[in-house]
C-alpha cells in the first residue's frame, strides 16, 4: 500500500478543526492511512475533544507495543486495545467504527478488535477541537506520516484497502487528502443562517484538501438583521476559526457550483499570505480608502511574485471609485485592486465581527501571477458574452488554467437575466476550466482592464481577477 500524493508529517504539523458536535455523535467511522516509526510513546492518529469529555474519542497506537487502540473515557471499558501491530515503518490502513454500543478496529481492512461498551453516567461532554496527529492541547503527538483522513456520520463497510483517495459524500464530516489546494469554495442554498454558513463552510473545508486556511471570505444574500448574520458566521465557525472570516452581504454569491445560493464561502490556502484592514466610512469614502491603504502600505511594499488588494464593503456606486482613489493614493505604487460592494448600510464581516458603515481591504500575496478583465454589456443579450470576455482576458492563454478566479458582478445583470442568470455563470466556466470560482452580485464592482491598467470603480459591469500559479 502506498499513500496518494502528498502526506502529512505529523512530527512537524498537526491540523486542528474547530469543535463540532457532529464529530461526537455515533454512528461514526474514522479512517486514515498511517506509516508510523516509533512505538516508545503513544501515536495519536485522530482525536476529538479533550480527554475530560464524555464524548472524547481517539484512535491511536499504544505506547511500548504499537498496537492499534481507541480511548473513550465516557464509556466502559474506556480503553479498547487490539493485538494488531501498526508501528512497523509500513503504510497501514487504520479504521474505527462506533455505532453507540460496539467499537470495532480494523487494520488493512481486517477487523482486529470488537468490543461492546456502555456509556458511563454523570460525566459531562466538553466541547473541543478535532486534531490529527495529536490530542489538541496535550502535545502527545505522532511519530510518523498520515494520509487520507476521513470521519463519517455512518458505519462504512471496511471491505478493502483503499485503491484511491477517499471520496466526499453526504455522510462525510471530515476529509483530508493533505494535497493542499490553493483555495476551496462552498455554496449553500439553505435559508437558515447558521445551517447555511455551516454547509457552505463544510464544502469549502473539504475542497481545501486538508490544508489550513489563511483567510475565509464569505458572501451572502441572507435576509435579517446583524444577529442573523452573526448566526451565519457561527455556522462557518464549525469548520474555520471565526477570526479568519471576512466579507459582506449582497445580492447573491457565486461559485462554480451555482449563482443562486444564499451563502458562499472561499477558503484561501497556505499558499496565500493575507493582511487585512478595516475602516469606517464616516461620510467620506476616499478618506476611508486612504486609511485602508496606509494600514496595508508596509505589507504592500514586501517582495512577492503576486499581489492583489480586495476591497469590500459599504462602497456602493459611485462611492467605490472614490474608495479606490483613496486606497491607491496611500497603498504605494503598483498595487492591483479588485472588489465589490454590499448594499448601502449592508453588513460587513471583519475577523468574524459583523459591522455596518465600513470597508475592508484584504491584501493577498503569494507565489502567483494575476490577470484582470473588466467588461460591460450594452444590452441584456450581451451579458453572458461580456462575462466570458472579461474572464478570458483575465485568464489569457494559460495552458494549465488559473488557481482561483474572483468575480465581482453588478446586481443589475442578475436582475436583467432573471431566470437565465445561470447562462452568465456558464459563460465564465467555459474559459476558466476547473479552477475554483468565487464572487458575488453587488452594488458596484472594482477592477482593472489588465495587469498594467489603473484600477477603477465605475465604468464596467463585471470585474474578473485570475490568480495563476
Amino acid at each position: 500500500m502506498i499513500p496518494f500524493g502528498k502526506v502529512l508529517d505529523a512530527r512537524r504539523s498537526r491540523p486542528v478543526l474547530p469543535a463540532n458536535p457532529s464529530y461526537s455523535a455515533p454512528p461514526l467511522t474514522v479512517e486514515c492511512l498511517a506509516k508510523l516509526d516509533g512505538a516508545k510513546g503513544f501515536n495519536i492518529l485522530v482525536a476529538n475533544e479533550p480527554k475530560s469529555s464524555a464524548t472524547h474519542w481517539e484512535m491511536y497506537t499504544y505506547a511500548g507495543t504499537g498496537v492499534l487502540s481507541v480511548y473513550m473515557p465516557g464509556y466502559s471499558p474506556s480503553e479498547i486495545r487490539s493485538d494488531a501491530l501498526v508501528v512497523d515503518g509500513k503504510w497501514r490502513y487504520c479504521a474505527m467504527t462506533f455505532d453507540g454500543r460496539t467499537v470495532r478496529l480494523y487494520v488493512d481492512a481486517k477487523m482486529v478488535k470488537s468490543e461492546s461498551v456502555l456509556r458511563l453516567p454523570g460525566m459531562p461532554a466538553v466541547a473541543g477541537p478535532l486534531g490529527v496527529g495529536d490530542v489538541p492541547g496535550t502535545g502527545i503527538g505522532c511519530d510518523g506520516l498520515i494520509d487520507e483522513v476521513r470521519v463519517s456520520s455512518v458505519i462504512r463497510p471496511i471491505a478493502g484497502i483503499p485503491a484511491a483517495p477517499f471520496e466526499d459524500d453526504a455522510d462525510t464530516l471530515v476529509l483530508m487528502h493533505f494535497d493542499p489546494a490553493f483555495a476551496g469554495t462552498g455554496l449553500s442554498a439553505l435559508a437558515d443562517p447558521f445551517r447555511a454558513g455551516a454547509e457552505a463552510a463544510l464544502r469549502a473545508r473539504k475542497a481545501l484538501g486538508g490544508g489550513e486556511a489563511r483567510a475565509v471570505i464569505v458572501f451572502d444574500n441572507l435576509p435579517g438583521d446583524a444577529a442573523a448574520h452573526r448566526k451565519m458566521i457561527e455556522g462557518i465557525g464549525w469548520f474555520f476559526d471565526m477570526a479568519l472570516v471576512y466579507g459582506c452581504n449582497g445580492f447573491g454569491p457565486m461559485t462554480r457550483d451555482g449563482n443562486a445560493g444564499t451563502v458562499g464561502v472561499l477558503a484561501l490556502g497556505e499558499a496565500v499570505t493575507v493582511a487585512s484592514a478595516c475602516a469606517e466610512v464616516a461620510g467620506d469614502h476616499e478618506v476611508c480608502g486612504a486609511a485602508l491603504g496606509r494600514a496595508l502600505r508596509a505589507e504592500a511594499a514586501k517582495v512577492a511574485p503576486g499581489r492583489v488588494a480586495v476591497l469590500l464593503g459599504d462602497c456602493h456606486v459611485p462611492a467605490n471609485d472614490a474608495l479606490v482613489k483613496g486606497f491607491v493614493r496611500t497603498a504605494g505604487p503598483g498595487v492591483a485592486v479588485v472588489g465589490g460592494s454590499c448594499p448601502q448600510n449592508g453588513f460587513v464581516y471583519d475577523k468574524g465581527v459583523v459591522k455596518q458603515g465600513a470597508n475592508i481591504a484584504l491584501l493577498l500575496s503569494g507565489d502567483f501571477r494575476t490577470g484582470y478583465g473588466l467588461h460591460a454589456a450594452a444590452q441584456p443579450d450581451q451579458i453572458a458574452a461580456s462575462a466570458r470576455d472579461a474572464a478570458a482576458r483575465a485568464v489569457a492563454s494559460e495552458a494549465g488554467g488559473p488557481a482561483l478566479v474572483l468575480v465581482f458582478d453588478c446586481v443589475s445583470r442578475m436582475q436583467a437575466l432573471g431566470a437565465n442568470a445561470a447562462t452568465e455563470l456558464e459563460a465564465i466556466r467555459t474559459v476558466t476550466k476547473t479552477a475554483p470560482l468565487f464572487g458575488f452580485y453587488g452594488s458596484g464592482e472594482i477592477g482593472m482592464d489588465n495587469a498594467g491598467a489603473p484600477p477603477r470603480g465605475v465604468g464596467a459591469h463585471v470585474a474578473v481577477c485570475a490568480m495563476i500559479r
